[in-house]
C-alpha cells in the first residue's frame, strides 16, 4: 500500500535551498537525489532548480551569469526571464 505523503510548503526554504546550491555547486547532487521541481510550491523556484539541475547534468557551474543564460535559452513559454532574472538576483544577495 503507497502512502500519500503532504509535503510542506515553505517558499523561504525553497529560496534558502538555491541560494544555498548558488554557494556551493557540490551539493547538487545530494539535491537532485532527493528533491525534484514539482516539490516546489513556487513555479519559479522550481524554474530555477529544473535549470540549475540541467547545468549540473551538462556539468558547467551553476551561478548567476550561467543561469541567466540558461532562462534566455530555455525558459518556458509561460514564465518571464526578467522575473527569474529578479529572483537569482535576490538569491545571491541573500534576500529570498
Amino acid at each position: 500500500m503507497t502512502k500519500n505523503i503532504t509535503l510542506p510548503e515553505n517558499e523561504k526554504a525553497e529560496s534558502s535551498l538555491l541560494a544555498s546550491i548558488l554557494l556551493d555547486n557540490s551539493i547538487m547532487d545530494y539535491a537532485i537525489a532527493r528533491i525534484k521541481p514539482a516539490f516546489f510550491v513556487s513555479p519559479t523556484n522550481a524554474i530555477i532548480f529544473k535549470s540549475m539541475a540541467k547545468l549540473h547534468e551538462e556539468r558547467s557551474p551553476i551561478d548567476e551569469a550561467t543561469l541567466i543564460d540558461a532562462f534566455q535559452n530555455n525558459t518556458p513559454s509561460t514564465s518571464d526571464p526578467v522575473d527569474l532574472t529578479i529572483k537569482l538576483g535576490e538569491l545571491s544577495t541573500g534576500f529570498p
